[in-house]
């Protein structure tokens, strides 16, 4: 397993971005660019794009937990019992912890999508320059 730090990087802004405007189709993209960036196999590429996307999960986490319950006021108590308070506080931190496992499946997903479109579009290009190799022969004889 290789972590590439610079690639989970590019990801965790592309995640954190799109996932603001996208919401979960941002961490397949945000994988899918890591993947994409990695190119080398199917699980170094699941792997960084899950790290990437749990960090924007992360960060989506934070803002859930944290400015969300501000503005409802759970901390505060301004409800009228303690017991909706509760109720609410741990409503937010599933919804916090949903988000931080949402973004590790699915940038998981998008990794492996990502370095899946890579060999793709590398085949491609080998086939239309002519060029062939012992694995394009042997992706070629499976269809």
């Amino acid at each position: 397993m290789h972590l590439n730090f610079k690639a989970i990087g590019i990801g965790f802004v592309v995640s954190a971005v799109l996932a603001s405007v996208l919401g979960d189709l941002g961490y397949i993209l945000g994988g899918l660019v890591v993947g994409y960036l990695i190119t080398d196999d199917y699980f170094d590429g699941a792997i960084n794009g899950a790290i990437s996307a749990g960090l924007a999960g992360l960060l989506v986490a934070l803002y859930i937990a944290f400015i969300l319950s501000r503005i409802l006021g759970v901390y505060t108590g301004s409800y009228t019992s303690s017991g909706t308070s509760a109720i609410m506080y741990v409503t937010l931190i599933y919804a916090a912890i949903q988000a931080i496992i949402i973004g590790l499946v699915l940038g998981g997903i998008g990794g492996a999508a990502g370095i899946f479109v890579y060999e793709q579009l590398e085949m491609r290009n080998m086939q239309k320059l002519g060029v062939t190799s012992n694995r394009w022969q042997w992706i070629s004889s499976l269809r």
